[in-house]
């Protein structure tokens, strides 16, 4: 029997009708349902869905891709339709309108999530907008209960006004992964860094940088509340950087070696893109490491494809 179902709308913007729906809740197994470049009416959780409800009351996953709400009401109403979901993960939403987005009623669903995932491409405009959102509503949700916050924003910084102090703001309090994809090379946005101090539940950083300049990314590890972390990923390029810059390593080190840090376990640094990387290789990075208290810390591994 079909337990996961995708219903993929290619952009179109609609959405499935009552009878469609009706088929679907034929399926009396399903449990996890995915919808993508779906446009979701207003009122999808009114009466004329009620013969449906035992089919949203059987979903625990939902996955919601491409699609686009009228504000933030219609969201919030559509999520009140799967009063049972444990698991909730939200890639590329837009919110046309801004109405509502301060103000979320008491009565707003508050399932009890244990997982939340929440891809967005950019930190512009509707995107940012619907962040903020689920900023809000996550103050309102069992925060004791979920065990997974993430959050993977890819930015680029060729564009003006791009920051990611609004999104860290109304997330940092409840990430448990953050993932920051840098779609052009970053040097140093010490405007960003005081950001990084609402992360407070953080235990897992992934970083994608892909330039030569670094002191970002030292930067960022003095100013987050690091005493959660137990995981970082770094993405680096290019490997002669790696290979040749001794200051690099004895500064990671220094900044690792504070107490703070003390119960990070691995800092793994991802190496792109590079076929003709040997073992020899990636064994003189390690050679490079200054001390022997990062040693069994830092690692580093070979990827050609990120993610």
């Amino acid at each position: 029997m079909i337990r996961d179902l995708t219903l993929e709308f290619a952009r179109s913007n609609k959405y499935p009708s009552h009878e469609e729906w009706s088929l679907i809740s034929k399926l009396t197994n399903l449990r996890s349902l995915v919808l993508l470049g779906s446009r979701i009416p207003s009122g999808v959780n009114q009466a004329n869905l009620k013969p449906l409800e035992a089919l949203f009351q059987r979903v625990t996953k939902l996955r919601l891709v491409e699609c686009t709400f009228r504000n933030s009401s219609s969201f919030l109403s559509f999520i009140a339709t799967f009063p049972n979901i444990q698991s909730l993960c939200i890639n590329d939403v837009r919110l046309i309108g801004t109405n509502g987005l301060h103000d979320i009623p008491s009565n707003a669903p508050r399932p009890m999530l244990r997982e939340l995932k929440v891809y967005e491409p950019t930190t512009e405009d509707k995107a940012a907008r619907f962040l903020e959102l689920c900023g809000s509503w996550l103050s309102m949700l069992s925060i004791d209960v979920l065990r997974t916050v993430e959050l993977h924003v890819q930015i680029n910084y060729m564009d003006p006004g791009v920051s990611l102090q609004p999104v860290l703001k109304a997330l940092g309090p409840y990430l448990h992964r953050l993932t920051i994809d840098c779609q052009t090379p970053i040097s140093d946005n010490v405007e960003e860094l005081p950001a990084f101090v609402y992360c407070t539940s953080l235990r897992t950083l992934q970083l994608d940088q892909r330039t030569h300049n670094l002191s970002l990314f030292l930067a960022i590890l003095k100013s987050i509340p690091a005493s959660t972390i137990s995981h970082m990923t770094v993405l680096f390029t290019p490997i002669t950087y790696f290979l040749t810059n001794n200051l690099l390593f004895s500064n990671i080190d220094k900044t690792l070696s504070q107490m703070r840090f003390r119960d990070i376990q691995t800092l793994k640094f991802v190496l792109y893109g590079y076929d003709t990387l040997t073992p020899r290789d990636i064994q003189s990075l390690y050679e490079k490491l200054p001390s022997s208290a990062t040693k069994g810390l830092i690692q580093f591994e070979k990827l050609n494809e990120w993610w």
